[in-house]
Parts: structure tokens; C-alpha cells; sequence
């Protein structure tokens, strides 16, 4: 690494760089032509020796250890994709995406060849998809939403062949993952790949072993129990057997027996107390920086300068230049702009490859490579401002492709009771429906750690040294719906805040757990929040009062009653600023004002004015330039003040993402939802809904209870966390399951009310298969050919049994019951 900053060498063609001739006709290997450029599909492709055969559909989902893949996916912009998904002409544009897979003992040879391969497939396409690198064990969310029903990862390579799938061998699998399981092929059957935190599938020919770890999650032992079905149904297994982490030895005689023909139940100590090391694979650093890398070519020299840290904006990517962005090691990005080489595109991901081995991070960092115009919402994400050509920005972002919306809908409607009122769309812009029946409003503030209740004519007015709670309650369509906002102000104290919070889960208690709460923080006040006060909220300075101050400047920030907050400020001519409207009370009718300043608007000063008839009724509109020198003398006299407009919140059109967060060992753990379903939404667990602007945390009825009571906290450090250095003072909406109003439903293509009522938790799924199993006898003495015991029979170790052909087994070993001759700890 040079002072400039990395280098990496990749020499140029002829001296500079060379831009591919589009007239050209492009090579592609025979395997690719099934690949229609405009058809949505889904294809997988193994790397065989040295080519590239398509994998049989039946076996998607399936890996080897030893073996690379390529997996091609096109997919309606906006709709989901999945390894089963029909192949049609799309309407819309397509989004197409393109990983190579490496197993983890993958050689050189295949991996080079997956990357080569990807590499032409992408030129064939035009050099517009989305590649990702995707390494064993360290696959992306992406890449895992592709297989619902989970992914196994089997041992070996090419030499075991498809047919090799029909083949039952009594096998060992580590169940790894919440949603998206990984069924992970251990390399024996052994004890000491056993760990009390996760959950273990011994499956056999005849009996499935389920081995339920002591300190394994609800929903990974859900995982096992549905995967273990299955492999049941596919090879007509008996019956399956779940097997309670150190109760071993209480399981009936029968199966306590054919268990002990795997495993030496007498070498259970070598089972070993959960591991955490994997999982921390998943954690997002606290504060974490983005770094952005400007890529270029200097004297036969691939040059990787740091541009920037953290946080980034579009507009730092230029169209002419490629880019590196680095998330922390997490993740490595390269950002190709369209008017970069046709060389930059090919070798994008490769010398993104090379910048993860020149910084030393893991082999398995997720490396994609994007092009401008392409990128997708993981991509976005990682800006702090990012607008897509023809986007509006609302205040709750909705779905991609949910509705056409004109450009007279940038601004909605909505106030406290429309987060559980239905939208409706009229003419092609979105409305809310505001027929509220009975409405209440009850304010208390937060004193001395107890409620005090707030008089009606101070409700409006949050002072910044205090907190607040807001007990908003409406009849609608019949049902009492509740929502608990609680405010605080930038200066409350860390006690106030606390009981604040204690006294929020109080209420929402004594309503019997229905209420929706939203977190407000001073001046990130939601559009629903503001409506709730039609546009007279105040924030004032200092400590509560009941009384509003005899003389007082506000600033006037907002065009409508769901953007409009007014802020007191110092009464002096230096707190006026060109860009904004003033209210001003001097404690005499004839010396109030509206002070109009040069660059503000028409529906600027509406606002100011709405606020004037109640708090200064009779006042002189002034304009910025027109002031008599009296109305300076009011103010103390003429000084200096501001024409910079304060900062706005950055545009981000960004879809809606779902994460399920946890913290299971003090870090944060994070895994996104890729392509979500309300069927993700798992009652078992606490999922945050990021619209970018308003953060939703989702409970499930079946949640930790511990995570239930630190969710605002996981909420927090998530914001924390997210390394595009967004504001964490953004509303953060607690929301439970059965309890969801439209506002989160609209972000899922279906809701269904009735969902969780067929939802089984896996104590149901085990009693119910518990209760269907069979009685298993377990025979000592077999029938084929003379009779032996059990102890009679040849041991050999496992690794001699797995032979596929007869003549290769050891002598003297029965073919339909190879397991009585497996020796050592695998034997009874």
C-alpha cells in the first residue's frame, strides 16, 4: 500500500484501457442459450469438470462443499423471486442478478471458472446485472431468500453426482439459521461436532434423530422439526425421534438402542456448550464508517485511492469512474458508472475480490458489483441521501409498485388515527380517510418521575427540558384503537426519559396491550404527530409552563398542518432569518407581528399566520426589507442575521426493508428479510420494518420476553449501527402482532388477518409428530442370511461404509444394513 492508498496490479491493454466493440459478436458458452433476455427465470449451473452443466431443477437448493456454482435470476422489478418462480414476459423491466457460489473446498480451478463464466453470462446480458460473490457459510440475504424451504450443503463434489441424492447414508446435519435454513452435512457422525446451542439432524435410513440443543432458539428448533418432516417424506423414513439436549438417557429402550448404534452415548461429554463464534459473523458494528474508494489506471497500475469516510451521498459516485464502497468488511461493493469501460465492468468484481485480500478481511466478505441505474435497496442503503429518477418522497415510504402515484401526492394526509384507518387512492393521488368518531386527546408531561396531567389550554405546547405522553383514542368502524405517543424533549433528562418510558408500558398495560406506541424525538415529529395539533405545535424553550410567556418570538417551520412545528427562539433581531416566518408577541396587541422573510413562501406564511390567530390575534404582517424602525426598537434594535436556509432532511426513496434483530449474546445481531412476506413475520420474534424516515418494531406474540422489554433500545442501536449515519432521533412505531393498523400492512403485497391462527410454535409441531410416530422395535438378530448379534457383526470405521459400489465395501458387510458395522463411538 502506497501513501496514495491501495494498489493492486492489473495491467492495461496496448498501453490504455480497452472499451469493448458492442458490434462485435459475443462468444457464450453453449450452456447460457436456455437464458432468455427478456423472460423471467431462474437457473443454476455446476461447475464440472472445467464446464458448465444446469443443474436438474428438482435439486435447487441443494450444494456440494467441493463444487461452484452459478445461479441466474431475473426477476419483475418489485416482485419476489425464488428458485420455483414461472418463467414469463414481464410487463415491467426485469432485475436480473447473477451469483457464483464457491464451496468451501472448492478449488482454485472451479472458483476461477464460476467467475470467468459469470463474467460472460453478465457481457452477454449487456454488463447491466447484478453479480455477487457468494462463499460457503457466508451467503447473503439475498442469495438465501431465494430458497425459502432452506439450503443444504452437502459434503463432497461432482464425483458424488446427482444420483447421489437418492441415496440414503445415515447422515449428521447442523441446522443453522431463522428463516432461510441451512442444513449443514457434518463431516461424521460424531459428538464432538455436537454444540449445546444449536440443533442437530441425525438422519438414517429407517429413523430421524432430532437433537434439540439446551440454548437453541425457538425458531431454529421450528426449522428442524419442519426439515425433518421432509426428509421423511422423501426417502419414507419410520418415524422421527426428538432428542432433548442431556436427556439422552431417558428416551425408550428402542430408541435410546438404534440411537446408540450412531452415537456412543457413553462419549455424550463431548458435546459442547454453544458457540457464538459463527453468529458474530452476522453482527453490525456500533458507529460503524463506510470508506469510498475511488478506482483508477495509472502507468499499467489498477489504483485504489480513499476518496471519503462516511457518511456518503449520491452524488459522491460520478458516472465516468468506478468505485469501491467499503462497509466496515461486512460487505464490499464495486460501483461502476455508466459511462465507465466495458473492461471496468467485466473486472469490477474481481478487483473487488482483490481489494477484500489486499485489507486482509474474511474470504467469505459478501463482494457485489453494481451498475449505475442497477443497484439494488442493499446497495441504497448505505447512502445517506439517494433518489431515484422520477421518485416522490412521502412521508411513509410505500411498497415499490404498490401504486402510480402523480405528482400532486408527494404530500399525504395523515394524522394519529390514520395509522389504523385504510387508505384509498382517488384520481391517482393518495388521501386518508379522516372520518374520526369520538377522538380523545390526554397529555401528560413527566414530573419528578411521575405523570402530571397537562391543562387543555397547554395542550400543543412541548417545552425541550421536559417528556411527554400522548394518550390519542378513537372509535372506528366500531373498535377502540389507542395510540401512545411519548415525547422527548432534546434537553430532558436521562431519569425523565426513563420514567417516561416506564410510564408508556404502564398505560399501554392498562389498556390490555393493544395500543400502538410511537417514540417522538423533538423535531422529528411524524406527519400524523403534527395533524394531531393542525399545524399549531409548539416547541418552547426551557421548562414547562402552563402559561404561555408574555413576550416571544417563534419561528414557523412547515407548509401544511402535517409538516408544521413553530420553535421559539430568542427574542433579537439575530435569530431572524431570511429563509423563514416569524410570529412575534412583545405583550401588546399593536406590537404583534408576522415577520415575512424574503425567501420564504406563500404557503410558509399561511402557516405563521394559522398560528397567529391563536397565540398573537391581532398582529402587522411585515416583509423582510419593508420594517419601520419602531418594529426594531421592539426587538431590541438592528443586528445580523442568517440567509442559510437550516438542513433538511436528506431524500431517500427507498423501499421498505425487514430485518429480524436480536441481541443473544450483548451484540446486535441483524439479518435482513430479502424478498419479505407477512408469512416472515414469525410470532416467535421482534422484526423492524426500515421505511428509512419511520422505523416500525414488530413484536410477536411468542417474543423474548427480555427482547420485548429492550426493543425501543434494539431499535436505537440498530439506527446506531446502520453505517449510512442516519439520524437515530427518527419516530420509531412499537406495533403487535393482531394490533397492525394499515399504515404497516400497506407494505406487504398480501395481509391476512387470519394468519397466525393456523401458525403452530414447535412445541405444537413436535407433539402433533410425537403423537403420529410409530412404535420402534429395534431387532438385534437380522434375517438376511445367517443370524447374527449385533456385537457378531465386522466393525470398520464410517469413513469405509460410504462406498457407493459393492465391490469396494469391506468383506463380509450387509449391504441393507451397513450401519450394525460401524465402529468405534458410532457403535451400541
Amino acid at each position: 500500500m502506497t501513501s496514495m492508498g491501495l494498489m493492486m496490479g492489473v495491467k492495461k491493454v496496448q498501453g490504455k484501457t480497452q472499451k469493448m466493440d458492442r458490434s462485435l459478436p459475443i462468444t457464450i458458452d453453449p450452456a447460457f442459450r436456455s437464458v432468455s433476455k427478456n423472460s423471467t427465470n431462474f437457473l443454476i449451473w455446476r461447475v464440472e469438470k472445467m464446464q458448465l452443466l444446469p443443474l436438474a431443477k428438482s435439486h435447487y437448493g441443494t450444494f456440494h462443499t467441493e463444487d461452484a456454482y452459478i445461479v441466474y435470476v431475473a426477476a419483475e422489478r418489485g416482485k419476489i423471486a425464488s428458485h420455483d418462480m414461472p418463467s414469463y414476459s414481464p410487463r415491467g423491466p426485469l432485475e436480473v442478478h447473477i451469483h457464483f457460489w464457491l464451496g468451501a473446498e472448492c478449488s482454485t480451478d472451479s472458483a476461477t471458472m464460476a467467475a470467468y463464466k459469470s463474467v460472460e453470462l453478465d457481457t452477454y446480458l449487456g454488463g447491466s446485472p447484478v453479480q455477487h460473490r457468494e462463499v460457503q457459510n457466508s451467503e447473503s440475504p439475498r442469495f438465501k431468500s431465494y430458497f425459502k424451504s432452506g439450503i443444504r450443503l452437502l459434503i463432497g463434489g461432482v464425483e458424488f453426482g446427482q444420483s447421489s441424492l437418492r441415496i440414503v447414508e445415515p447422515r449428521l446435519f447442523q441446522v443453522r439459521g431463522r428463516r432461510s435454513p441451512v442444513l449443514l452435512q457434518m463431516p461424521e457422525i460424531s459428538w464432538r461436532f455436537f454444540n449445546s446451542g444449536d440443533v442437530f439432524i441425525l438422519d438414517t435410513k429407517d429413523v430421524i434423530f432430532v437433537w434439540i440443543g439446551k440454548f437453541s432458539n425457538s425458531l431454529e428448533k421450528l426449522q428442524a422439526a419442519k426439515i425433518a418432516k421432509k426428509l421423511m417424506e422423501e426417502h419414507h423414513a419410520l418415524s422421527i425421534v426428538f432428542v432433548d439436549d442431556g436427556k439422552e438417557m431417558d428416551l425408550p429402550q428402542s430408541e435410546k438402542l438404534l440411537l446408540g448404534v450412531y452415537l456412543d452415548l457413553n462419549k455424550r461429554n463431548l458435546v459442547r456448550d454453544r458457540i457464538f463464534d459463527d453468529d458474530k459473523s452476522m453482527e453490525i458494528l456500533i458507529n460503524s464508517k463506510l470508506k469510498l474508494y475511488h478506482c483508477s489506471e495509472e502507468d499499467g497500475t489498477y489504483k485504489v485511492v480513499e476518496a471519503k469516510t462516511g457518511p456518503l451521498h449520491q452524488s459522491d459516485l460520478h458516472s465516468s469512474d468506478s468505485f469501491i464502497i467499503d462497509n466496515c468488511g461486512h460487505s464490499v461493493w464495486a460501483w461502476i458508472g455508466k459511462h465507465a469501460s466495458m473492461r471496468e465492468r467485466n473486472e469490477g468484481i474481481r478487483n473487488a475480490h482483490g481489494f477484500v485480500k489486499k485489507k486482509g478481511y474474511s474470504a467469505g466478505t459478501p463482494v457485489c458489483r453494481v451498475i449505475e441505474g442497477g443497484e439494488p435497496p442493499e446497495f441504497k442503503a448505505l447512502f445517506l441521501s439517494w433518489k431515484d429518477k422520477d421518485d416522490l418522497n412521502f412521508g411513509f415510504t410505500l411498497p415499490h409498485g404498490s401504486y402510480k402515484a402523480s405528482p400532486k401526492s408527494a404530500t399525504v394526509k395523515l394524522d394519529a388515527a390514520s395509522l389504523h384507518r385504510p387508505l384509498r387512492i382517488q384520481n391517482g393521488s393518495m388521501e386518508s380517510i379522516l372520518n374520526i368518531i369520538d377522538s380523545k386527546m390526554e397529555v401528560w408531561r413527566v414530573s419528578r418521575s411521575v405523570l402530571k396531567e397537562v391543562p387543555f389550554s397547554a395542550v400543543g405546547r412541548f417545552y425541550t427540558n421536559d417528556c411527554y405522553l400522548i394518550h390519542y383514542s378513537y372509535n372506528y368502524a366500531g373498535k377502540n384503537h389507542h395510540v401512545l405517543y411519548y415525547w422527548l424533549g432534546l434537553h430532558s433528562t436521562v431519569m425523565e426519559q426513563t420514567a417516561l418510558a416506564y410510564h408508556t408500558v404502564a398505560e399501554d398495560e392498562r389498556l390490555g396491550g393493544i395500543a400502538v406506541q410511537v417514540r417522538v424525538v423533538e423535531g422529528k415529529e411524524p406527519p400524523h404527530f403534527l395533524h394531531m395539533f393542525r399545524g399549531r405545535l409548539l416547541i418552547m424553550q426551557g421548562d414547562h409552563s402552563d402559561e404561555m410567556p408574555r413576550n416571544f418570538m417563534l419561528q414557523v417551520r412547515g407548509t401544511s398542518q402535517e409538516t408544521t412545528r413553530a420553535y421559539q427562539v430568542h427574542l433579537r433581531a439575530a435569530s431572524l432569518n431570511t429563509n423563514y416566518v416569524y410570529v412575534l408577541k412583545l405583550g401588546k396587541d399593536e406590537q404583534n407581528y408576522i415577520w415575512c422573510g424574503r425567501k420564504s413562501t406563500g404557503d410558509e406564511r399561511d402557516m405563521a399566520k394559522h398560528i397567529a390567530e391563536k397565540y398573537a390575534p391581532q398582529h402587522l404582517v411585515l416583509y423582510e426589507g419593508q420594517e419601520k424602525e419602531t418594529f426594531w426598537e421592539d426587538i431590541g434594535g438592528r443586528d445580523i442575521y442568517s440567509d442559510k436556509r437550516l438542513p433538511e432532511n436528506p431524500v431517500h426513496c427507498l423501499s421498505p426493508r425487514l430485518f429480524c434483530c436480536s441481541s443473544p449474546c450483548g451484540y446486535l445481531k441483524v439479518e435482513e428479510v430479502v424478498h419479505y412476506q407477512q408469512t416472515d413475520l414469525m410470532p416467535e420474534d421482534i422484526m423492524i420494518m426500515d421505511t428509512w424516515e419511520t422505523l416500525f418494531i414488530w413484536i410477536g406474540a411468542e417474543a423474548n420476553q427480555e427482547e420485548k422489554r429492550s426493543c425501543i433500545q434494539l431499535a436505537i442501536e440498530y439506527l446506531k449501527s446502520d453505517p449510512s449515519g442516519r439520524d437515530v432521533k427518527i419516530p420509531i412505531v412499537l406495533i403487535k402482532q393482531g394490533h397492525e393498523p394499515p399504515v404497516f400492512t400497506s407494505f406487504f403485497a398480501r395481509w391476512d388477518d387470519d394468519l397466525w391462527k393456523s401458525h403452530k410454535t414447535f412445541g405444537e409441531v413436535r407433539k402433533e409428530l410425537e403423537n403420529a410416530k410409530p412404535t420402534i422395535q429395534v431387532e438385534l438378530k437380522l434375517n438376511t442370511g445367517p443370524a447374527f448379534d449385533f456385537e457378531d457383526y465386522p466393525k470398520y470405521p464410517f469413513h469405509n461404509l460410504i462406498e457407493k459400489e459393492p465391490e469396494k465395501l469391506p468383506k463380509n458387510v450387509d449391504l441393507l444394513h451397513k450401519e450394525v458395522s460401524i465402529a468405534n463411538e458410532c457403535a451400541a
